[in-house]
């Protein structure tokens, strides 16, 4: 059976991949040829390096505060508890 992956022609790693300072944040909780459910951890001043993700949903377990670095630059946004995206 093959995996899930964000794999794709960028050279950027996959969330599961992309670690914070070689350290991993995320563990599969799920992975199948269809879906891959990842859990992922970030204490204060722990982050998640550059990577790619193909259009996905996300679910916030705890809230917080996160700096976001894209296209549009670098911004801090305040999640809340129970966020979906």
């Amino acid at each position: 059976m093959s995996i899930y992956t964000c794999k794709d022609k960028t050279n950027l790693p996959d969330p599961l991949e992309a670690g914070w300072k070689g350290e991993k944040v995320c563990e599969v909780i799920e992975n199948t040829a269809k879906l891959r459910v990842l859990k992922c951890r970030f204490p204060p001043s722990v982050g998640h390096e550059r990577h790619y993700h193909k259009p996905h949903v996300g679910y916030t377990l705890v809230g917080g505060t996160f700096q976001i670095t894209d296209a549009q630059g670098t911004r801090e946004v305040e999640i809340p508890t129970g966020y979906s995206l």
